[in-house]
Formats: structure tokens, C-alpha cells, sequence
């Protein structure tokens, strides 16, 4: 396994406006006018921590949807694709249970990358890929965060590892 992608049913900007709104919303609900609508710092405080706490305080595990696993395979690489468990639970951390191969275009099989020769034509055929499973199906609308290999696309040996042995 190389790398571990997350898919995202809404950015983390999204979500952290969503959050702020709604606390907004409850400090506006219960300003009193006579104090000419100000709500006293440490109450802010307290529902703003409420919310976050409500909504997941790791917004990088709670809010993803699923996940690509990205692997090493002859030629090229493997996507392996988890969708996150339906059940709530009040754990920091979902379960994710693996989708059939056949219910993704794409998963569980090899796609080759013999053909890309430097780092920015591997990023552009890892962002094809993936933006293929995120057009149709269970994540579609969806995105998938490629921090990780767009901070260090640059920097490795891409031809090398996808001609080396398994």
C-alpha cells in the first residue's frame, strides 16, 4: 500500500462555514435585547465547542465518505475503493467496510502508468483516475483529497518504482 486518499462529500472550508453559520444562528437566537443583542464571550465559546464536538472534532476522519487505497501493481498502480459504514456512532473514527469491486469502475484493477515519464504526468493520470470514480456511483458529486501525492509527486522516482518488481 502506498497511499490511503480520502473522498470527501464536502470541503473542509464547506463544513467549517456550515459550523460557524449554525453557531451564529444559535447566538443570534438567544442575544437579548437588552443588553443590545451581545451574547457574553464565554457563552459564544461554549456553544461554538458544543458544535465542534457535535460535528466531529477530526474533521478529517468523521466527514469522509469513503476512501481509495492506492497500491503498488504491475505497470502501474491498484485502486482499491472502502465506503464509510452508514451506522453512527458516538467514536471519533467510522468503520469502513470494502464496496464490491464490481460496484466501481475501476477498482480492484491495475491501471497502467508505463506510459508517464516525470512526475506531473503521473498527478494528471492519478487525477483522471480518480475524478472517474467521483463522475458516477456511490461518491458521485464527491471529491478525493490528493494532498498527499501533489506534496510529493516531485520528488519521487515515479518510472522507477512503476518499473520495478513487486
Amino acid at each position: 500500500m502506498i497511499f490511503y486518499l480520502p473522498i470527501y462529500k464536502q470541503s473542509k472550508e464547506e463544513f467549517n462555514d456550515f459550523v460557524a453559520s449554525k453557531a451564529q444562528k444559535e447566538i443570534d437566537n438567544i442575544s437579548l435585547p437588552e443588553n443590545g443583542g451581545s451574547v457574553p464571550d464565554r457563552l459564544q465559546i461554549q456553544i461554538r465547542s458544543r458544535l465542534q464536538t457535535e460535528y466531529g472534532c477530526s474533521w478529517e476522519q468523521n466527514r469522509a465518505v469513503g476512501w481509495v487505497k492506492v497500491a503498488r501493481g504491475k505497470g502501474g498502480f491498484s485502486f482499491f475503493i472502502a465506503k464509510s459504514d452508514k451506522l453512527k456512532s458516538k467514536s471519533p473514527k467510522k468503520v469502513f467496510s470494502l464496496i464490491e469491486p464490481n460496484v466501481i469502475p475501476g477498482s480492484w484493477h491495475v491501471i497502467d502508468f508505463s506510459k508517464c515519464k516525470n512526475g506531473e504526468e503521473v498527478l494528471g493520470k492519478f487525477k483522471e483516475v480518480l475524478a472517474g470514480f467521483v463522475e458516477e456511483g456511490d461518491f458521485k458529486g464527491c471529491f478525493v483529497d490528493l494532498s498527499q501525492i501533489q506534496e510529493i509527486h516531485k520528488f519521487v522516482d515515479w518510472p522507477g518504482l512503476i518499473a520495478s518488481e513487486l
